[in-house]
């Protein structure tokens, strides 16, 4: 499938790093509970400006953290850096014997207080927060699994030059490889705990930075979102007691009174509008899934994947991927993290009114991801792969062609965006022809 586009001729590329020779894009294969054989791979990760570039590269059987063109020591255990508009976190781990472990969330140059366990990691917006959870306590027994011990929450703040460290109560268990969630203004974080074997959103934070738990205590819950303004979270709860993806397994959408999605089949990865008044969230039902929103009473799902949608900047549109013929696990379809996990197929770009069912589907492609609307909501951009090469699209303009891009960023009539060419890491700065 070729993509019938222009490309526009006003591209700038500013180099930013170049991949060392020594270390790997690729790192040891794995063979999954499904039997098959996965490989982590080189993903850079870009600030909001896309100034700045780290990623994880793989030498002798570890993973080794980047920033920029400087490598840091390799690890066994590391998981792809979380980026803010300044500033990077990596969640690195160290085993130190056969029963005692040791980790870190490092934050650029900054390796914060080691721990016994460490959760994923997330970063506020502006770079000055991180959040991550902790395990005191934890080891492993004989048979090689962590002895369970309680959770704590950290959350770390900059002041002053230096990182510090504000610790939560203990609960029985937490969601902890799903990093946490920051409001727009940093000002509140969310994540999933357990409390007397039921799970609600924790939200820490506030002027008077208390924790509190919202929710009243689902078999199992998660993806947390804030309002723009944090003034309101919603989030996916199962219901009933059977898992996700087993048989009888439903869930909805949770958004203060309202429980959305009862009558699509199931429901979740919620996004909130620009106003804090809509709401848009995946469904899935009878194998096929598509994007629904608070509005929506009955609804044909027409893909067999779609992404996390986007809300245009003043809430008309709602934008994401849709595909079919692909593949992938229904247990985690509609989880926020899986948007990448899908393959094969033909992958469109899907533009719906937020208010009706008005809708527009782009051209085929191999794959596409990362739907960014403009300013004035009128433009939409996405990263495209055709014949192993990405590009990024917006209307009929296409980019140059890379090996990988980033998430495209508008800034005015130009569209930022990271990319990578062999080794070579750049900060993209295109200019698209209207059409």
């Amino acid at each position: 499938m070729v993509c019938c586009g222009v490309v526009a001729a006003e591209t700038k590329e500013e180099k930013l790093a170049t991949i060392p020779k020594d270390l790997a894009l690729e790192g040891t294969a794995v063979t999954g509970p499904d039997g098959k054989t996965y490989r982590s791979r080189c993903e850079p990760v870009f600030t909001l400006d896309r100034r700045r570039v780290a990623y994880l590269a793989f030498r002798g059987g570890r993973s080794v953290p980047v920033i920029g063109d400087k490598a840091g020591p390799s690890y066994l255990f590391a998981a792809p850096p979380a980026a803010s508009a300044t500033r990077f976190a990596f969640r690195l781990g160290k085993r130190l014997s056969d029963r005692v472990e040791r980790w870190w969330v490092r934050i650029d140059d900054t390796l914060l207080p080691p721990e016994d366990w460490i959760g994923m990691p997330a970063l506020s917006t502006d770079g000055e927060q991180a959040a991550y959870w902790t395990q005191p306590g934890a080891s492993i027994v004989a048979d090689g699994s962590y002895a369970r011990k309680s959770m704590v929450l950290v959350v770390a703040r900059r002041a002053a030059g230096k990182w510090q460290l504000r610790r939560s109560q203990t609960y029985e268990d937490a969601e902890a490889l799903t990093a946490p969630v920051f409001s727009a203004d940093g000002a509140k974080v969310a994540t999933v705990v357990r409390k007397d074997g039921r799970a609600y959103v924790l939200v820490l934070g506030g002027r008077k930075q208390k924790e509190r738990l919202v929710g009243e205590g689902h078999s199992m819950i998660g993806d947390p979102v804030f309002a723009p303004r944090g003034k309101s979270v919603a989030f996916t709860a199962t219901v009933g007691n059977a898992p996700p993806g087993m048989p009888g397994s439903r869930s909805v959408v949770v958004w203060g009174k309202k429980t959305l999605g009862e009558k699509l089949g199931s429901a979740g990865c919620a996004v909130i509008g620009p106003r804090g008044r809509a709401i848009a969230f995946k469904i899935q039902r009878d194998g096929r899934m598509d994007v629904a929103t608070g509005k929506d009473k009955n609804l044909k799902p027409a893909f067999d994947f779609v992404t996390t949608p986007v809300f245009s900047p003043d809430g008309k549109r709602i934008a994401f991927i849709g595909n079919t013929g692909g593949s992938m696990v229904g247990a985690f379809a509609l989880k926020r993290g899986s948007d990448r996990q899908v393959a094969g197929g033909q992958f469109h770009l899907v533009v719906r009114s937020a208010r009706g069912r008005k809708r527009t589907r782009g051209p085929a492609h191999d794959a596409a991801r990362h739907a960014t609307f403009s300013a004035d909501g009128r433009r939409v951009a996405y990263g495209a792969r055709e014949a192993g090469r990405w590009r990024i699209v917006a209307g009929a303009a296409q980019s140059p062609a890379y090996d990988d891009v980033g998430p495209p960023r508008w800034d005015g009539k130009a569209v930022i965006f990271g990319a990578r060419r062999d080794r070579v890491l750049y900060r993209v700065v295109w200019t698209p022809a209207k059409g």
